[in-house]
């Protein structure tokens, strides 16, 4: 038996498992990779395991990330898994093969100051860019892949009950509420949409980037994206999966569950989404940092205890849980933000006369940043809210 052939059968192997297309896409391209630098299709019982080695090393002194050299190993030590499990060749041992450590991974997001922008810049008098910000505000209003955006078709909406109705091979169906405005918005595009088509969004033609048939090309869209933020003066990256991010971050800002964040997002795993939460108390750690130091800037000298960051997500100051909890009943009668109570940073315990002190250095270091003050006095001392908007 051949590598190619046997290569096709290890892939349809992985298609029966249910893999997802883009799993099996990769570990198409990684051994191509290795037939590549074999030279050429040959019989496995041929291949040694010295071939494996150089393959690795190969591997491991090129100039790439080191994610991608982990899923170049990955596959070959599933390949070389399924031909000892199936195909009973037993020579090449793939537990020789050692995969690289995966780098941490970053989410980058966008802020609600430039996220507006780039809502503002987007023209709202011709069909081709109504197009592309329903397109925009579906991937951040409800969090979903750009492949899902462009494969929806005008049933898969509810407009009566503000549904979207996702049918995705790779991670199943489920049931998403849209946002009125983003509803109103795609009620907008089909008045415009000049030529009927069986998806929602289809391409105009030469006047798009990129187009072929009637399938919007994602390629197009993030140069649309780029196109729209340059005009806006965002320097900060945006792209469809940055939206998806900002869109995942929020809703744990606002209290929602990891299960629940992990059936909109449509993951297989829960691990996948438990990232987000730890990456989400990152960004809450780094604001506060950033207010002590607008803080100290506007003059305030005096001393800030150290920070408690609890498994909710809270960043509680120097307080008693009892205080915390009445604290936070106070404010939401008040108030009634229950989103906010998650990333608030709660300042407790200052004395009377500290109070009009600590009160007007909090207003001017908040007054050229995105923190929010609010009252919050427990007798006989005095305490504040602090919250960083996201």
């Amino acid at each position: 038996m051949k590598l190619v052939e046997s290569i096709g059968d290890f892939l349809d192997f992985l298609r029966k498992k249910k893999k997802s297309s883009i799993t099996v896409a990769r570990y198409l391209s990684s051994l191509n990779e290795f037939v590549d630098f074999l030279k050429g299709d040959r019989p496995i019982l041929k291949i040694k395991q010295k071939n494996l080695l150089e393959f690795v090393d190969y591997i491991n002194d090129r100039d790439i990330k080191s994610n991608s050299r982990a899923l170049y190993i990955s596959a070959l030590r599933s390949f070389l898994s399924y031909l000892s499990a199936f195909k009973g060749i037993k020579h090449l041992k793939y537990q020789d093969l050692k995969v690289p450590r995966k780098e941490y991974k970053i989410y980058e997001y966008v802020g609600d100051c430039d996220y507006a922008a780039l809502i503002k810049a987007i023209p709202q008098f011709d069909e081709l860019h109504i197009r592309n910000k329903c397109i925009i505000e579906l991937i951040a209003e409800c969090g979903l892949w750009l492949n899902e955006v462009i494969a929806i078709k005008k049933e898969d909406i509810d407009f009566k009950k503000h549904l979207l109705y996702i049918k995705n091979r790779d991670r199943g169906k489920r049931v998403l509420e849209v946002p009125i405005n983003v509803v109103s918005l795609i009620e907008k595009y089909l008045l415009k949409k000049s030529q009927p088509s069986e998806v929602l969004f289809s391409t105009l033609g030469r006047r798009d980037l990129q187009f072929m048939d009637d399938n919007l090309s994602g390629n197009s869209l993030q140069q649309y994206i780029r196109h729209y933020a340059q005009d806006a003066g965002i320097k900060a990256p945006i792209t469809p999966l940055i939206l998806r991010h900002t869109f995942a971050l929020k809703c744990l800002s606002r209290g929602m569950s990891l299960e629940r964040l992990q059936i909109i997002l449509g993951h297989k795993a829960l691990r996948n989404t438990q990232f987000y939460k730890t990456y989400y108390r990152r960004i809450l750690l780094a604001k506060f940092q950033d207010f002590i130091y607008l803080l100290n800037k506007a003059g305030f000298k005096g001393e800030i205890t150290p920070l408690h960051l609890t498994r909710s997500g809270r960043i509680v100051q120097n307080i008693k849980l009892r205080s915390y909890k009445f604290a936070c009943y106070l404010y939401l009668r008040h108030k009634r933000e229950v989103a906010t109570l998650d990333r608030a940073i709660f300042i407790s315990n200052i004395k009377p006369k500290q109070a009009n002190s600590l009160k007007l250095y909090l207003n001017q270091a908040c007054e050229n940043s995105k923190f929010k003050i609010v009252d919050c006095t427990i007798s006989p001392l005095f305490s504040f809210i602090v919250i960083p908007e996201f």
